[in-house]
Protein backbone atom coordinates (compact mmCIF):
# COMPACT_ATOMS: atom_id res chain seq x y z
CA UNK A 1 0.00 0.00 0.00
CA UNK A 2 1.39 3.39 -1.01
CA UNK A 3 0.76 6.73 0.67
CA UNK A 4 0.70 9.11 -2.30
CA UNK A 5 -0.50 12.18 -0.40
CA UNK A 6 2.06 12.29 2.39
CA UNK A 7 3.99 15.54 2.60
CA UNK A 8 7.42 14.68 1.21
CA UNK A 9 9.03 16.85 3.89
CA UNK A 10 7.93 14.16 6.37
CA UNK A 11 10.04 11.45 4.72
CA UNK A 12 12.78 10.02 6.88
CA UNK A 13 16.07 8.36 6.03
CA UNK A 14 15.37 4.65 5.60
CA UNK A 15 11.79 5.05 4.33
CA UNK A 16 10.90 2.79 1.42
CA UNK A 17 9.76 4.93 -1.49
CA UNK A 18 8.38 4.23 -4.96
CA UNK A 19 9.48 6.53 -7.77
CA UNK A 20 9.34 6.71 -11.53
CA UNK A 21 12.52 6.19 -13.54
CA UNK A 22 11.92 6.59 -17.28
CA UNK A 23 8.50 4.94 -17.08
CA UNK A 24 9.57 2.16 -14.69
CA UNK A 25 8.42 2.22 -11.09
CA UNK A 26 11.26 1.45 -8.70
CA UNK A 27 11.00 0.74 -4.97
CA UNK A 28 14.10 1.74 -3.01
CA UNK A 29 15.23 2.95 0.40
CA UNK A 30 15.68 6.71 0.95
CA UNK A 31 19.30 7.44 1.85
CA UNK A 32 19.99 11.16 1.32
CA UNK A 33 18.07 14.44 1.11
CA UNK A 34 18.45 17.71 -0.82
CA UNK A 35 21.48 19.70 0.29
CA UNK A 36 23.29 16.69 1.74
CA UNK A 37 26.59 15.35 0.41
CA UNK A 38 26.64 11.57 0.06
CA UNK A 39 29.48 9.18 -0.70
CA UNK A 40 30.17 5.46 -0.35
CA UNK A 41 33.64 4.55 0.95
CA UNK A 42 34.67 0.96 1.65
CA UNK A 43 31.03 -0.23 1.81
CA UNK A 44 30.07 2.55 4.22
CA UNK A 45 27.63 5.34 3.44
CA UNK A 46 28.66 8.84 4.48
CA UNK A 47 26.29 11.79 4.69
CA UNK A 48 28.01 15.16 5.09
CA UNK A 49 31.19 13.31 6.05
CA UNK A 50 29.53 11.28 8.83
CA UNK A 51 29.14 7.51 8.53
CA UNK A 52 25.52 6.44 8.88
CA UNK A 53 24.15 3.12 10.05
CA UNK A 54 23.27 1.17 6.94
CA UNK A 55 20.01 -0.73 6.61
CA UNK A 56 21.67 -3.76 5.04
CA UNK A 57 24.98 -5.50 5.59
CA UNK A 58 26.46 -6.32 2.20
CA UNK A 59 29.73 -5.80 0.37
CA UNK A 60 28.78 -3.65 -2.60
CA UNK A 61 30.42 -4.58 -5.88
CA UNK A 62 29.98 -1.07 -7.27
CA UNK A 63 29.61 2.42 -5.79
CA UNK A 64 28.79 4.04 -9.14
CA UNK A 65 28.34 7.82 -9.03
CA UNK A 66 28.55 7.67 -5.22
CA UNK A 67 32.22 6.68 -5.33
CA UNK A 68 32.95 10.42 -5.17
CA UNK A 69 31.17 12.96 -2.95
CA UNK A 70 27.89 14.07 -4.51
CA UNK A 71 26.06 17.11 -3.15
CA UNK A 72 22.35 16.98 -3.85
CA UNK A 73 20.60 19.97 -5.37
CA UNK A 74 17.22 21.28 -4.30
CA UNK A 75 14.59 18.58 -4.91
CA UNK A 76 17.09 15.72 -5.34
CA UNK A 77 17.19 12.49 -3.32
CA UNK A 78 19.40 9.40 -3.23
CA UNK A 79 17.86 5.92 -3.10
CA UNK A 80 19.54 2.53 -2.70
CA UNK A 81 18.05 -0.91 -3.05
CA UNK A 82 18.38 -3.38 -0.20
CA UNK A 83 19.71 -6.03 -2.61
CA UNK A 84 22.66 -3.76 -3.39
CA UNK A 85 24.52 -5.97 -5.86
CA UNK A 86 21.43 -6.56 -8.01
CA UNK A 87 19.77 -3.17 -7.73
CA UNK A 88 19.29 -0.41 -10.26
CA UNK A 89 19.44 2.56 -7.89
CA UNK A 90 21.01 6.00 -7.47
CA UNK A 91 24.50 4.58 -7.84
CA UNK A 92 23.58 3.94 -11.48
CA UNK A 93 20.80 6.42 -12.27
CA UNK A 94 21.99 9.28 -10.07
CA UNK A 95 19.80 11.51 -7.92
CA UNK A 96 16.02 11.23 -8.21
CA UNK A 97 14.02 14.45 -8.46
CA UNK A 98 11.09 15.03 -6.11
CA UNK A 99 8.71 15.26 -9.09
CA UNK A 100 9.41 11.57 -9.84
CA UNK A 101 8.46 10.37 -6.36
CA UNK A 102 5.15 8.50 -6.34
CA UNK A 103 4.83 7.84 -2.62
CA UNK A 104 5.96 6.02 0.49
CA UNK A 105 5.34 2.32 1.03
CA UNK A 106 3.34 2.06 4.24
CA UNK A 107 2.31 -1.60 4.15
CA UNK A 108 3.28 -4.68 2.20
CA UNK A 109 1.64 -8.05 1.77
CA UNK A 110 3.81 -11.12 2.13
CA UNK A 111 2.70 -14.58 0.99
CA UNK A 112 1.78 -16.69 4.01
CA UNK A 113 4.22 -19.44 3.01
CA UNK A 114 7.21 -17.06 3.09
CA UNK A 115 9.89 -18.03 5.63
CA UNK A 116 12.12 -15.47 7.31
Amino acid sequence: IINKVQDKSEYQRGDIIIFDNDGRKLIKRLIAFPGETVQIVENNIYINGEKIDDYVNVNMESYGVLEKPLTLKDGEYIFLGDNRNNSCDSREIGPVHIDNIVGKIIFRFIPLDTEF
